[in-house]
């Protein structure tokens, strides 16, 4: 009688579920698509490319602005110049060399920390806000390997030891 009442009583209260598993393969093939893209990736880098839109090109800068033996912070800023509503990309991306692992940290100046939120929130971020980033980040990187321009390519390994 009481285990009836109690599982009625809770029965309408789901948890919500947190798909890590999906999340952390997700983060697994976005280290090897980075490294396709960049297999360089431990050292000091600042690298920029082309990214058509339309008739005319954004600027994508690659740059590490932290690197240790571990992790590396890498910055992606890529400047819409054709689409003129929509603001700049900034993404900070954290690399796990040993696990072999990439996460996006922060997209256009918002940080994430749970891998999952109660909606709805003060930042009003979707339950699954860091799989949509990194699913984002893993359609960027796709797009920038196959469409990506090297109209210039600079990779300043001088530059960037000096200032490091």
């Amino acid at each position: 009688m009481i285990k009836s009442r109690v599982n009625n009583k809770f029965s309408f209260q789901r948890r919500p579920k947190s798909n890590l598993k999906k999340l952390l393969g997700l983060y697994e093939k976005n280290y090897l698509k980075m490294m396709n893209l960049l297999p360089d990736i431990k050292g000091p880098l600042l690298m920029s490319f082309k990214l058509p839109e339309g008739k005319k090109n954004s600027e994508v800068t690659l740059e590490i602005s932290v690197n240790s033996q571990y992790t590396s912070t890498l910055k992606i800023t890529q400047t819409n110049s054709s689409i003129l509503p929509f603001k700049d990309i900034q993404l900070e991306i954290l690399i796990y060399h040993d696990f072999k692992m990439v996460e996006v940290k922060k997209f256009n100046k918002k940080y994430l920390i749970w891998s999952r939120y109660s909606y709805p929130n003060k930042l009003m971020f979707s339950k699954d806000e860091k799989y949509q980033w990194n699913q984002f980040f893993s359609e960027w990187l796709n797009y920038s390997k196959n469409e990506g321009l090297s109209d210039q390519q600079i990779n300043t390994y001088a530059l960037c030891s000096e200032t490091f």
